[in-house]
């Protein structure tokens, strides 16, 4: 499958999320490590909007976008609903991106 296949999430989405992502990192004052985490989830997502539409798209390309779909949805609801959350002292790995 190449990119312009890829009809489901298109990339102005997905910046859009990525915006929105990185909003929320700046208002809960979040401090990312290079190569982990969040961090890793927006650059493999950033990695996917810098192919060319002819680019060939394989699964694991794939999977970091549903990761983000999946999380910014969670917490645009939350948002839209006022309803406050916040970083915890525990933590519990959810994916290889996101551990909360």
């Amino acid at each position: 499958m190449i990119k312009s296949d890829i009809k489901f999430y298109p990339s102005t989405q997905i910046q859009a999320d990525i915006d929105f992502l990185h909003y929320q990192i700046k208002q809960r004052q979040v401090t990312l490590i290079p190569g982990t985490g969040l961090e890793k989830l927006i650059d493999e997502c950033n990695q996917y909007l810098g192919l060319k539409e002819n680019d060939p798209v394989y699964n694991t390309r794939l999977k970091p976008l549903l990761v983000l779909y999946s999380f910014t949805d969670t917490l645009r609801m939350l948002w839209m609903k006022r309803i406050d959350f916040a970083i915890h002292p525990w933590k519990r790995k959810i994916s290889n991106f996101c551990t909360l």
